[in-house]
């Protein structure tokens, strides 16, 4: 294999790891978002929903991940 296939290739993974990594931060928001609730209970807000899928997305990171050898 050429270097510039394996830069290629290289560049590829990133791309799509880059790209799960970004879809799963949005899956958890929006896994994150409230239901409608009962009204004794508070919900919440934007910045609490960011850092719970903040947290739980570099969480997910330290998991091995076997599709990805190089």
């Amino acid at each position: 294999m050429l270097d510039n296939e394996y830069v290629t290739l290289y560049a590829i993974r990133e791309r799509i790891r880059e790209a799960e990594a970004k879809g799963a931060f949005y899956a958890m928001l929006r896994e994150a978002r409230p239901r409608p609730a009962r009204p004794d209970v508070i919900r919440p807000g934007w910045l609490g929903l960011w850092w719970q899928a903040a947290v739980a997305w570099a969480a997910q990171l330290a998991l091995p991940k076997p599709g990805v050898r190089l």
